[in-house]
Order: C-alpha cells, then sequence, then structure tokens
C-alpha cells in the first residue's frame, strides 16, 4: 500500500474493497452478525483503551499471523496462539486485529459469509497463500472502516448532548 493508503470510509469504498456488485451488499456485510461480533469484540478491547486501527499497518498484523502460524505449539492452533497473546498482552493492538482477521475468515468459509469473500483472480483462488492475504488486507479495510464508522456515530451522540438534544440519556 502507497503512504497516501486510506482506508475506505463510506459505505461505496467498502463496496468497492470488497468487489461486492452493489452498495446493498455492503451494507448487508457490516450487518452480518459474525461481523457485529468480531467488532463488538475489537472495539471492547482496542476502543477503550484508547487504541485505534489507524495505527495499524496490515503488513505488521500479517507477518505476526505468519509467525503464529510457524511458530505454533504442538497442538495448538493459530486461534489460539493469538487468543492467549490477547489474554496476555491486551493493551497490544497487534493480536486483536489478528483475531479479527481470523474471526471474519471464519465467517467467510460459512454458507452466509462465502458470498463477500471475492478474490482478486478468481483463477488464483487455488493459491491459499496469496488468496488469504487478499482476504486479510479487505479485512483490515473493514475494522478500519467500522471503526471510522463507531467513532462517527460517537461523536456526534456527544454532540447531541452538549447541544442539549437527544443524546444517550
Amino acid at each position: 500500500m502507497s503512504a497516501n493508503y486510506q482506508m475506505p470510509k463510506t459505505i461505496e469504498e467498502l463496496q468497492r474493497v470488497f468487489r461486492l456488485r452493489s452498495r446493498s451488499d455492503a451494507e448487508a456485510l457490516i450487518k452480518e452478525d459474525a461481523v457485529k461480533e468480531a467488532a463488538s469484540l475489537y472495539f471492547n478491547r482496542c476502543l477503550s483503551a484508547g487504541s485505534t486501527v489507524l495505527q495499524l499497518d496490515w503488513r505488521d498484523v500479517q507477518e505476526y499471523l505468519d509467525e503464529k502460524d510457524v511458530s505454533c505449539r504442538e497442538g495448538w492452533s493459530v486461534r489460539r496462539e493469538v487468543e492467549e497473546d490477547c489474554r496476555n498482552d491486551p493493551y497490544d493492538i497487534k493480536p486483536h486485529a489478528a483475531m479479527f482477521i481470523i474471526q471474519i475468515l471464519d465467517f467467510f468459509v460459512s454458507e452466509e459469509g462465502k458470498v463477500y469473500d471475492i478474490p482478486l483472480d478468481p483463477e488464483d483462488v487455488h493459491c491459499h497463500k496469496h488468496h488469504i492475504l487478499d482476504a486479510s488486507l479487505r479485512i483490515i479495510d473493514l475494522l478500519g472502516f467500522l471503526v471510522t464508522q463507531s467513532r462517527k456515530t460517537e461523536k456526534e451522540a456527544k454532540r447531541k448532548v452538549q447541544e442539549g438534544g437527544d443524546g444517550w440519556f
């Protein structure tokens, strides 16, 4: 990614990143229970601690996942290794972003999730490593989009409370 790369901020940009046919497909993606659950877990762990996805470089997360894949303890899965890192280092954003990727990758192999996992090159789908990397990049973009939307909603709610309008109360 270039230095001036921007994560998707609109639903249309998210649609383009995921190569979806319509805006309604992108809207449906962010409304999927699996996506909402993974995002909720990430938000509870990371955003409440003041961390941001904007400080995150996708290459660092991918390198972290590759390292976990290579160094997995016998009988352990990458998911289990990452879960342990999330527990042991709750303020490190990398394992939490990696867990988000793992959860969404799991969703992509489900019947409901297959429709959102559109590979860059359908002919290259047989190369598992390329497909996972492509999907991981799109998933990090999804995470960035969800964080941006969450911040917009939070700012709007704070503004309404300060103005004395309809807020949290």
